[in-house]
């Protein structure tokens, strides 16, 4: 996989000068391409690898997963049943399990510009008893991405998509079609590989996040680290107030839901839930409630997580226009939201449709401007996206593919960017 950015295979399957590029309509699965697992553990060297080396250096920085994972004697996590401190088993077993694109990704949150960016998702990729699958641990990495260089990359996505003959474009964001039909040893893979190659790498990181749920205890961590000059700095969890936990995993905000250790069980394989798919929340009900510290400012809706049939229906029914909105990328954005409302907006908005169906609210044009609309295909294909123990926003619950509506959204808002397309 290494140094291989001539993309010799594509160049021989089609010439640049008998296609017009700009003519291929990409749909959802060509900006946002979830990844297939493999069928068997020994083909997970077919993804790429954290030691895979882009054209500008190697994919994951070896000294984020030591800061966060090198704490010895750590009893506030696990991964698959040990403390989370072994950082070799974490970088020996992560693959890429999803790519995005995206062209306008905010700079900030106080100003309005805005920097191209490919961005990696990881899971450690392992034998479950059923079949290989993706542990409940996610690092995405951001990588900056110059105008002219994403241009390229795009281009060549297009190109690489009429090559193979694919014309579809209104698809549901899902598994990779032409990856799930070719495989990961295919032509196609190859060169899809190798056009994200082209444009990635160590020196043009400019965020690494990451998610994990903790042993028995209910919880799941949000991280992060912004690379500034190659110099790695805490990530400041937006509308945290400066008030995130600061432990040994440096300055994060956590997610509480013990409805599964209450029956000890660990939140950590994903092959746990044997046959339990939870549905209901079990968190404090104190000021935090779920998410600690909580979000402070407009579109709140922590309180979702406690709330009971007899609760305020006004009350619930404002927070539940927050969720919409913070699904909605017309609204929010990373740079302006909490790890944790991005993460958790779809598991409370569903959890309202089923305990006041009365309300009605998940019925269209409950507030059509709180709402994300597009001509592109909004439909989640999430296997179980209303399990309340689910915080990934793309990637996989185990062997089931996990999709957040907001990722979703915020496929058809660069879909628009990209193919021109208004709503």
């Amino acid at each position: 996989m290494k140094g291989l950015f001539a993309l010799s295979l594509l160049l021989s399957l089609t010439a640049y000068s008998t296609v017009y590029s700009a003519d291929v309509q990409l749909s959802q699965n060509d900006v946002s391409i979830l990844i297939p697992l493999p069928t068997q553990l020994s083909d997970a060297s077919l993804m790429l690898k954290p030691t895979d080396s882009g054209k500008y250096g190697v994919l994951f920085p070896r000294q984020t997963l030591d800061r966060t994972f090198g704490v010895k004697d750590n009893v506030s996590g696990a991964f698959n049943g040990q403390n989370v401190d072994d950082a070799n088993k974490i970088y020996s077993e992560v693959r890429v399990v999803a790519i995005r694109l995206d062209p306008c990704a905010p700079q900030s949150a106080q100003s309005t510009a805005c920097k191209s960016q490919i961005r990696l998702i990881w899971q450690p990729i392992q034998q479950g008893p059923k079949g290989v699958r993706a542990d409940d641990l996610g690092a995405h990495i951001s990588y900056d991405v110059p105008d002219d260089d994403f241009k390229r990359v795009v281009s060549e996505l297009r190109v690489l998509k009429s090559s193979f003959g694919v014309t579809s474009t209104d698809e549901v964001l899902g598994v990779n079609p032409q990856l799930k039909k070719q495989g990961l040893n295919s032509a196609y893979a190859k060169n899809l590989f190798e056009i994200i190659l082209s444009a990635v790498g160590e020196s043009r990181v400019s965020r690494i996040t990451y998610s994990f749920g903790t042993r028995g205890q209910g919880l799941w961590l949000f991280i992060g680290y912004n690379i500034i000059d190659g110099q790695f700095q805490e990530f400041q969890i937006p509308r945290s107030g400066g008030d995130e936990q600061a432990g040994n995993h440096g300055l994060s905000q956590t997610f509480q839901n013990c409805v599964l250790s209450s029956a000890s069980i660990l939140v950590s394989p994903p092959d746990y839930f044997d046959g339990k798919d939870p549905t209901t929340f079990l968190v404090d009900d104190g000021p935090n409630g779920a998410m600690s510290p909580p979000p402070q400012g407009n579109d709140t809706f922590q309180d979702l997580f406690t709330a009971k049939k007899n609760s305020d229906s006004q009350k619930v029914t404002r927070d539940y226009l927050s969720t919409l909105r913070i699904e909605n990328p017309r609204f929010h954005n990373v740079e302006n939201t909490d790890c944790l409302s991005c993460h958790t907006s779809q598991m409370a908005r569903l959890s309202v449709d089923r305990l006041f169906p009365d309300l009605n609210l998940g019925q269209k044009g409950l507030d059509e401007k709180a709402t994300f609309q597009s001509k592109y295909l909004l439909t989640n294909s999430s296997t179980r996206p209303e399990k309340t123990t689910v915080l990934r926003n793309f990637g996989y619950d185990g062997m089931d593919p996990a999709i957040n509506q907001r990722t979703v959204n915020e496929t058809a808002y660069v879909l628009e960017q990209l193919n021109r397309v208004g709503r």
